[in-house]
């Protein structure tokens, strides 16, 4: 199999190996692995430069998210500095990012399932799947 590094993020085209190379971010370790009876890999997502994998899906995960990101600084919104380190609202970068579904991701069986008017996904931020990337 023939393997291009793209920024193209991983997907069910790579999972049930559509076509003969693979071209997403995973670098092959993906490639076909449905086809062959494999696990379900995690979703990933790139928000303004930055990768995560889905961590959530559900009506309410922004408190989620919030409280989350609350913990891993530990229990305060305060940085060592003093000053805010966790916001309300998420910014790329945050080690939880909460946003909206979109149009084509309400076809994910992750996200169709759960038969919500208004779903959010909780994105859980992760080095990038790409070989040598940040």
């Amino acid at each position: 199999m023939e393997i291009t590094l793209t920024g193209t993020t991983c997907g069910f085209a790579c999972w049930e190996a559509r076509e003969e190379i693979c071209r997403c971010s995973c670098g092959g370790r993906n490639h076909g692995i449905l086809r062959d009876g494999g696990e379900m890999p995690k979703r990933t997502c790139k928000i303004k430069g930055f990768w995560y994998e889905l961590h959530a899906v559900g009506p309410y995960v922004a408190k989620e998210c919030h409280d989350l990101r609350i913990a891993e600084n530990g229990g305060t919104y305060l940085g060592p500095d003093g000053y805010v380190k966790v916001y309300h609202d998420c910014r790329p970068g945050d080690s939880y990012y909460c946003k909206a579904v979109v149009a084509h991701q309400r076809k994910w069986p992750e996200v169709a399932n759960l038969n919500l008017a208004y779903p959010y996904i909780l994105w859980k931020r992760i080095k990038s799947p790409i070989a040598g990337g940040s």
